[in-house]
């Protein structure tokens, strides 16, 4: 069964480690059980908690964390960054750097999207914590 997207975030790591570094409108379909869930597992990697950073810059350019490109790891922090932007393109139709709505989400795309991993959601739970509100 494909990983749904926000909430198996929360059971990969504890159960896997690993990321899913893809995370596009394109990669993701919604399945009979009315979840989203991701299709394309072809870059996931599983964190190595000794490296200072990826051996190989993967992802797609604009909803790939700064840190994928070879500044350090990717990790949890990289994912919840690849939701801010789906969100974000989801409501706007935009990447997060051109435009973002107003109101209360725009503050959790904000967060989402911080290039600082430090000011980052610490978890997928956080954010879906957030987002409860406007589900």
């Amino acid at each position: 069964m494909p990983p749904t997207i926000a909430p198996g975030n929360t059971w990969t790591y504890t159960q896997n480690k690993a990321k899913k570094q893809n995370k596009k409108p394109e990669n993701i379909i919604i399945n009979s059980d009315d979840k989203a869930v991701l299709i394309d597992l072809s870059i996931a990697r599983c964190v190595s908690e000794n490296d200072g950073k990826d051996t190989a810059t993967l992802g797609t350019i604009g909803y790939a964390a700064p840190e994928q490109y070879g500044i350090t790891q990717s990790g949890k922090s990289t994912d919840i960054y690849a939701l801010g932007v789906l969100l974000n393109i989801m409501i706007t139709g935009t990447h997060p750097a051109i435009d973002q709505p107003g109101g209360a989400i725009r503050h959790i795309i904000t967060k989402a999207t911080s290039t600082q991993i430090s000011k980052r959601y610490k978890s997928s739970k956080e954010l879906q914590k957030e987002l409860r509100f406007f589900i």
